[in-house]
């Protein structure tokens, strides 16, 4: 009896269940045939071929859902993955002074002796013993302060200038380019040799207030000035063996030699230096296509006129290179080995892609443009601009061997077109790789690009802090004989300045990609091709219907159609048309409000408020919605017109005949013109939408 009732309670249970989970099934069934019942009641055509609103809606969603994942997948499929870490790296300098001091090997030599003959005091009593330490460390504190005091400085020399023209040949072409040079030199050249060439001479100035007064009582600033110093000093302990040299190396733009560099030139010259600039080699190149490798030749030219001067030593002619030039300054290093020094003021150091890529996306930010917009930036460096010529978007500028000298890297914390801690990071380890220890890095909290204060659309801004006299100290003291034989070294520390921070990392992802920039090329030629031929078209129609109207008024007939739309075609395509270009125009008056933020902020002015660049993207992605919706809708006004002729159509039986056909209404349009403007109108509003697409703003 117990073990029965188990045994027929399992098999109750499992029918049961198996009962109510068919009831279940043949429930759901019975509902989705009901669905599917209202669905094809609700869904099916009147009988004059006419909708019912059901299927219209259906209809139209299908269209727009079809539309949109179309203009969406053009938007995923051409955009490029950003990685933009590591973020907010940082240069942390050892102090704000940027101030570049040397002082004799020798005085630190005193120290420590100080310490050792302490310790040998056996003999000697406490009190001697404490004399002479405090002795020989004032001895060698006086030692280090003469060695700075005795150096050349900015303002030490009277300059003057004197213009002369050479020629420069471009590779492979042959092309000569003749250039104009202005040389800056001591107003007596003769006699820099006894002016300070060697450490231990007196009477230089080591303060920059005082060496600034002698500059300005003895007119040196200018470079035409013809009075000698009252600062300079007036014997030497060696003779000299010539005096140093620099040619500056020209940014972006097309620079010439009477509007470069006049400032800095003639301050290293006022400080006993032969300084050389030049027009920039620029042939028949312009900014995208320059010649890198022969503008290295050309600058070597400059290099070598200065070395053929009789009171110019060969072996300390160094660069003074800014910006575009410092991929460039690399080769000249590399190709000549006799080059001393490389002042590199904003260096770029990584290639003009990446470089550019980076400057673009951080003035994007810091303008206020719309995350659309800074998207715009893997679209643009990704393209393969090498189909145009422009070739060197890659070039490689980061050679070893280019920094294989004395470097002084000098930032801006305000310069928004370099990536500063990245950018001397990797000066540090291409030095490193070639032995190369003698990096000094200074960074200027206020400097822009160019390490000049405030807007420089405005005339005569000057440079920043102390950075004249900074890279003056540091040129004079890597050129002195003591230096190069270790008897005079650097004191100051080698990286000070202030902190610099960099928001984002260099994308040196970013490749070229022929087949997205073929489909960008043709994208967006159909589109201006479209636009063209739209207007082209829609002037004809206006004059035709003033012609028409003209005509009606003197035959007294009916005024004839221009386009002879059926329903509410005209209307819904005019309407289509006017808020499609309209939101091109939105679209592009965003781009130019960006793209003049972005040139006032390189030249150093205040980023505004945000407008139209962050507002802009979101009003054309409603629009781009609206236009989408708009044609699913005239599409499936299209279709039930389609129906209702065919259903009447079929009720007459009149489809059998071309003549008969022609009794019928037409479907679109009465006149030709009618149906192809409809048909390039559709063009130009489906390739303005491709273009949107492209540029992303179909991700929402």
């Amino acid at each position: 009896m117990t073990t029965s009732k188990p045994q027929t309670s399992k098999p109750q249970t499992s029918k049961s269940q198996g009962k109510s989970e068919r009831k279940s099934v043949h429930r759901f069934q019975q509902k989705i045939l009901a669905i599917r019942t209202w669905y094809s009641v609700h869904t099916e055509d009147y009988d004059d071929g006419s909708w019912r609103p059901l299927k219209r809606v259906v209809v139209v969603a299908v269209v727009f859902a079809v539309l949109m994942g179309l203009f969406m997948g053009v938007s995923r499929a051409t955009s490029i993955d950003w990685t933009n870490g590591p973020r907010d790296q940082i240069i942390s300098s050892t102090g704000s002074d940027t101030s570049v001091t040397f002082g004799m090997r020798d005085a630190a030599q005193s120290s420590s002796d100080a310490s050792a003959q302490e310790g040998r005091g056996a003999q000697t009593s406490q009190s001697s013993q404490s004399a002479q330490s405090s002795q020989v460390s004032e001895q060698s504190a006086q030692s280090a302060q003469s060695a700075q005091q005795s150096l050349p400085r900015r303002g030490t020399y009277a300059v003057k200038e004197i213009h002369d023209t050479i020629d420069i040949v471009q590779d492979g072409t042959g092309e000569v380019q003749k250039d104009n040079v202005i040389l800056r030199i001591p107003e007596n050249p003769e006699n820099v040799g006894e002016k300070g060439t060697s450490v231990g001479s007196e009477s230089i100035s080591g303060s920059r207030e005082l060496s600034s007064q002698a500059s300005a009582s003895s007119g040196s600033a200018s470079p035409t000035s013809s009075s000698s110093t009252s600062s300079s000093s007036t014997s030497a302990s060696q003779p000299h063996s010539g005096m140093p040299a620099a040619i500056f190396v020209h940014g972006a733009g097309t620079g010439n030699a009477d509007d470069s560099f006049n400032d800095v030139a003639a301050d290293l010259a006022s400080a006993g230096f032969a300084t050389l600039v030049m027009d920039k080699p620029r042939w028949k190149t312009w900014d995208a296509t320059r010649d890198y490798p022969s503008s290295a030749k050309a600058y070597l030219k400059g290099v070598q006129y200065l070395r053929d001067l009789s009171y110019v030593n060969d072996e300390k002619v160094g660069i003074f290179t800014t910006s575009e030039g410092t991929w460039i300054s690399p080769y000249m290093v590399r190709e000549d080995k006799r080059i001393a020094f490389q002042v590199m003021m904003s260096p770029m150091v990584f290639s003009p892609r990446h470089s550019l890529a980076f400057s673009v996306a951080q003035i994007f930010a810091i303008v206020g443009a719309n995350q659309g917009y800074q998207n715009f930036v893997q679209r643009i460096f990704s393209l393969d601009l090498g189909m145009f010529g422009i070739t060197n978007i890659d070039f490689e500028s980061q050679i070893p061997q280019g920094y294989n000298v004395p470097i002084l890297v000098a930032y801006g914390a305000k310069d928004v077109l370099t990536a500063q801690v990245s950018g001397a990071q990797r000066i540090l380890e291409l030095a490193h790789s070639v032995g190369n220890w003698d990096v000094t890095v200074r960074t200027y909290p206020i400097g822009n690009h160019v390490l000049r204060l405030g807007d420089q659309t405005q005339a005569k801004t000057l440079y920043v802090d102390h950075y004249e006299y900074d890279f003056v100290d540091w040129a004079v003291g890597v050129t002195r004989d003591e230096y190069a034989s270790g008897a005079l070294v650097q004191t100051s520390s080698k990286i000070s300045g202030a902190d610099v921070q960099q928001p984002i990392a260099v994308p040196q992802f970013l490749q070229s990609h022929r087949a997205l920039t073929i489909y960008f090329v043709l994208l967006h030629a159909f589109m201006l091709l479209w636009i063209l031929v739209t207007l082209i078209l829609g002037l004809y129609a206006l004059g035709r219907k003033l012609y028409l109207r003209r005509l009606a008024k003197k035959t007294g007939e009916p005024v004839r159609h221009v386009f002879g739309f059926q329903g509410r075609y005209q209307r819904t395509l005019l309407r289509l048309v006017f808020v499609t270009l309209l939101a091109l125009l939105i679209f592009v008056a965003g781009v130019g409000q960006l793209i003049w933020r972005v040139v006032n902020l390189i030249w150093g002015a205040a980023p505004p408020e945000p407008g139209v660049t962050y507002w802009s993207w979101y009003a054309i992605q409603v629009v781009c919605i609206l236009v989408v919706l708009t044609w699913a809708l005239m599409a499936a006004a299209a279709f039930e017109s389609l129906s209702v002729r065919l259903a009447r159509a079929h009720a007459v039986g009149e489809t059998r005949t071309l003549a008969q056909r022609k009794k019928m209404p037409p479907l679109l349009a009465s006149e030709r013109f009618g149906i192809v403007f409809f048909n390039v109108a559709i063009e130009m509003m489906f390739s303005v939408l491709l273009v949107f697409a492209y540029w992303g703003l179909f991700i929402y």
